[in-house]
């Protein structure tokens, strides 16, 4: 009778509700593969960054120009020493100039290693977070292995507070069994509550990306730059 035909109303509604939420895990797939790959590339493959050719040049141009800055200094220091003016403490120039050009000659090293050992933490606490995964690049066959081949640190995170979104919006007492205890008001409500906690995920999950994204940039620009910082 109507009683029926209500709760085939309410099982297609059901199966509506967890196709819009098969949707909208699309978009928590997606921002979970980008946070992933960008942690990947910016603290597990950063070294390979670092070494390349194009940073170790620009960091060149930047220790050239500090050198030749130096030389003008040890110029300004000779005459100095030659015209012995009494203000122009020749010695203590030099001493100076030796110091600042051993640490700008060697600041790629220095800034380099600091890095390196703050990502290798990074890098042992990330690969916990990740089960220890075992990727490399895409078509990886460790079930903790993003689609792009990142180890997938989130997806273990989620799963203590998500299941399937189909689950979530569509409770049910048996596998493939719709229960009519639940409203019309429980459909909606435990899709609309769903929907709002993937958005909320995905949303944390694309500024984490981007944060890692900057913090890369700004560790590369650093590197590049840090012959200047001995001016």
């Amino acid at each position: 009778g109507n009683s029926s035909l209500w709760n085939c109303i309410l099982l297609l509604l059901a199966n509506v509700a967890m196709a819009i939420v098969w949707l909208f895990k699309w978009v928590l797939f997606g921002a979970n593969e980008i946070f992933n790959l960008v942690i990947q590339i910016s603290v597990r493959d950063f070294g390979q960054y670092l070494n390349n050719p194009g940073v170790i040049k620009a960091w060149g141009v930047a220790r050239d120009l500090v050198n030749v800055s130096l030389l003008f200094v040890l110029l300004y220091a000779a005459i100095g020493l030659i015209t012995e003016i009494g203000n122009i403490d020749s010695k203590r120039i030099v001493k100076n100039v030796i110091l600042v050009a051993l640490l700008v000659n060697f600041s790629f090293f220095f800034t380099g290693t600091v890095i390196k050992l703050s990502n290798t933490v990074a890098n042992f606490l990330y690969s916990k977070a990740a089960g220890d995964a075992k990727c490399d690049g895409a078509g990886a066959t460790d079930k903790n292995c993003t689609v792009l081949g990142s180890p997938d640190i989130t997806t273990r995170i989620l799963k203590g507070f998500m299941t399937n979104p189909n689950d979530l919006a569509i409770p049910q007492s048996q596998p493939g069994e719709y229960s009519a205890n639940y409203t019309l008001g429980s459909i909606i409500g435990n899709m609309l509550g769903t929907i709002i906690l993937i958005i909320i995920t995905s949303i944390a999950l694309g500024a984490g990306a981007i944060m890692f994204a900057v913090r890369f940039i700004k560790l590369l620009f650093l590197v590049v730059v840090s012959p200047l910082a001995f001016l």
